[in-house]
């Protein structure tokens, strides 16, 4: 039969570490923190797309043809 602790030996479990030094692990943390790293990249992504779209409106304006920049980022023909 197994040696099973009594109830005495899991009082130094209660703060979550054998010390009782920490609080439980929280995955919620976590999982925070990457969302906000995620929504950041993305953001950064769409910062450098946006940056491009603009330069080349800026230079196609600037020759006067702004228009046929118009129409190739247009899907519709």
């Amino acid at each position: 039969m197994a040696n099973l602790p009594d109830d005495a030996d899991w009082a130094k479990f209660q703060g979550g570490d054998l010390n009782g030094d920490f609080p439980p692990f929280n995955s919620g943390l976590i999982v925070k923190f990457a969302a906000i790293l995620g929504g950041l990249l993305l953001f950064a992504i769409l910062l450098s797309l946006a940056n491009g779209i603009f330069t080349d409106w800026l230079w196609f304006g600037a020759l006067g043809y702004q228009d046929v920049y118009l129409k190739i980022l247009s899907i519709i023909e």
